[in-house]
């Protein structure tokens, strides 16, 4: 009986090695993209949210659209991070009356070489609104692989995984900011495979205990007998 359970641990071992995991699929499968992750905190006076730029294998040009919800916030201000920093960057739809308070908020980064830098792409400044509602509201920032472009032998086009953030607001206060994971169009295969290569192996690892749990249970019952 023990030859039999230690046979079936040496062959979980085996498949577990052959069997691709969620993080080797994902950085083979995001090898030629970039990965744009928003994240947030709150202040006493206002609410802080970030553009990470991570994975950056080389850009040339991008535009990205900022959503969020006027009538609850205002977005105050927007500083530009250092990721991309050797591309030109433009606002492109700030209104000369309302600032910040059109949205989508666009904006734009193109040079003539490829820039691979990572880090803060944009930090932008929130205000909650007086009369804003109770709820989530969330903050967007959203780009399509014709917006991405790099320089390899001519012009060619990359997309994003992009996440989001939605801030909980309570009585006119940011009381909380949920972090969710978004990804674009061009990517929901990336998550199938990831998805397919993880169901895998815990159908493997949940076959195998229940095997070893079934064999030990039965030597038991016999010495019980």
């Amino acid at each position: 009986m023990k030859r039999i359970i230690n046979f079936f641990i040496i062959v979980l071992a085996l498949c577990l090695i052959s069997t691709p995991v969620s993080t080797t699929v994902f950085a083979v499968s995001l090898s030629d993209n970039a990965v744009i992750t928003l994240s947030g905190e709150i202040t006493e006076q206002e609410i802080v949210v970030k553009a990470y730029l991570r994975q950056n294998t080389g850009i040339n040009g991008m535009t990205a659209e900022i959503s969020y919800d006027t009538s609850a916030m205002t977005l105050k201000n927007v500083e530009r991070g250092s990721a991309l920093s050797s591309l030109d960057y433009m606002t492109t739809n700030v209104d000369t009356e309302k600032g910040y308070e059109i949205t989508p908020f666009k904006i734009n980064w193109s040079g003539d070489e490829n820039d691979s830098s990572s880090g803060i792409l944009v930090t932008m400044h929130f205000t909650v609104n007086e009369t804003a509602h109770d709820g989530e509201y969330a903050v967007t920032l959203k780009t399509d692989r014709e917006s991405i472009t790099y320089i390899d032998g001519g012009v060619k086009t990359k997309s994003a995984l992009i996440d989001g953030v939605k801030i909980k607001i309570k009585g006119s206060v940011a009381e909380t900011i949920v972090t969710e994971t978004a990804a674009n169009s061009n990517n929901t295969s990336t998550i199938i495979l990831i998805a397919s290569s993880s169901a895998a192996s815990v159908a493997i690892v949940v076959f195998t205990v229940v095997l070893i749990i079934k064999l030990r249970g039965k030597k038991a019952w016999t010495k019980i007998e």
